[in-house]
């Protein structure tokens, strides 16, 4: 009956493929792949299939770093050079970037790394994608405005 009913929501919403996991006590009781991973080439969706989950990512990093303030092991309201002291894109504004300006879209950053942003093909380290950042200028002061940036999560 549950196969049937993901089927019919699949045609329902169009969808080429998807996976499903159902966990009970952190044990996976069932899982199952429906549809094609690569239509062309017919090739089936399986319980291990991996997809691109694009901004869902930003919930499960800022989980996790939530944990790490909750453990002690890092501050939000510090400079991010605390911990990448690499880290050091153009900032002509004097206020240092933090992790809860980054995790919030507040801390200036361009949208989109220069290296290794979502539609590039290629998939460079992210020590490279955030080397990048330091080719760019921040473009606003930071938590003086909001503005969506892929490379401030990136960051994170």
């Amino acid at each position: 009956m549950l196969e049937k009913f993901i089927e019919h929501e699949m045609r329902d919403k169009d969808l080429p493929a998807l996976s499903i996991a159902l966990v009970d006590d952190q044990q996976i009781v069932w899982a199952k792949g429906f549809g094609f991973a690569d239509a062309k080439a017919k090739i089936p969706a399986t319980a291990e299939t991996v997809y691109r989950v694009g901004s869902v990512s930003k919930l499960f990093t800022d989980i996790a770093i939530m944990q790490l303030v909750e453990q002690g092991k890092l501050d939000l309201d510090v400079p991010v050079t605390r911990y990448l002291p690499d880290f050091h894109p153009r900032n002509p504004f004097g206020k240092p970037v933090t992790l809860r300006q980054l995790m919030s879209h507040r801390s200036g950053l361009v949208r989109e790394p220069p290296v290794g942003n979502y539609f590039e093909t290629t998939e460079p380290s992210l020590a490279r994608t955030i080397a990048s950042l330091n080719e760019t200028k921040l473009v606003y002061a930071p938590e003086t405005r909001t503005k969506y940036s892929n490379a401030a999560i990136a960051t994170v």
